[in-house]
């Protein structure tokens, strides 16, 4: 089943913003520049009861692959460690066996890891290339915007987590923002 074209509804109580319009609003503006998923507000009713004002957020999955990128088949991982004290997606060096990501990244295509050991090589090991795996001007977009709305619950910011990473068939990692709602 679909609702309004989508497969997926994810409702969220935004967590610590009475507002309800931090992660709004942040979506908002990352949209201008970079391929966002899309959020609202929904009044929620539970058959027939008031349940309450929630966020819905639009899943960053094939469906949302294909809307931003004309493509859903490039190797694609969520950035959000297994455990945040311990494992960190940084993009740092571990070596050449892909299982020592394993606890930082999770593969959400179905292959892609020797890809995204080599994204992490470039960065880290011949930094001179980092244009022929990176989209650069999407991620210097991003890393600015987080700074400029305060949104330090990502790649570069106080915890490093809350991103995906989509290899698109021009050979080029994107970087996705996701989780917004520590911004402001």
């Amino acid at each position: 089943q679909t609702l309004m074209g989508y497969k997926k509804i994810k409702l969220s109580n935004s967590w610590f913003d009475p507002t309800f319009l931090k992660e709004l609003l942040a979506t908002k503006i990352y949209q201008r520049y970079l391929p966002t998923y899309e959020t609202n507000l929904l009044k929620v009713n539970t058959q027939g009861n008031y349940t309450g004002l929630y966020l819905n957020q639009e899943a960053i999955n094939k469906q949302f692959l294909e809307k931003h990128f004309s493509e859903k088949d490039g190797a694609f991982f969520k950035c959000d460690p297994i455990d945040m004290l311990i494992y960190s997606p940084n993009l740092e060096f571990l070596g050449t066996d892909s299982s020592l990501y394993y606890n930082s990244y999770e593969l959400k295509s179905d292959h892609g890891w020797s890809s995204l050991v080599n994204l992490i090589d470039v960065l880290n090991n011949a930094p001179s290339d980092i244009e022929s795996v990176l989209n650069v001007d999407r991620v210097l977009w991003a890393f600015a915007l987080n700074q400029a709305i305060c949104n330090y619950d990502t790649y570069n910011g106080y915890y490093v987590h809350n991103y995906y990473m989509y290899l698109s068939e021009n050979g080029l990692w994107q970087m996705i923002p996701w989780d917004l709602d520590n911004s402001f």
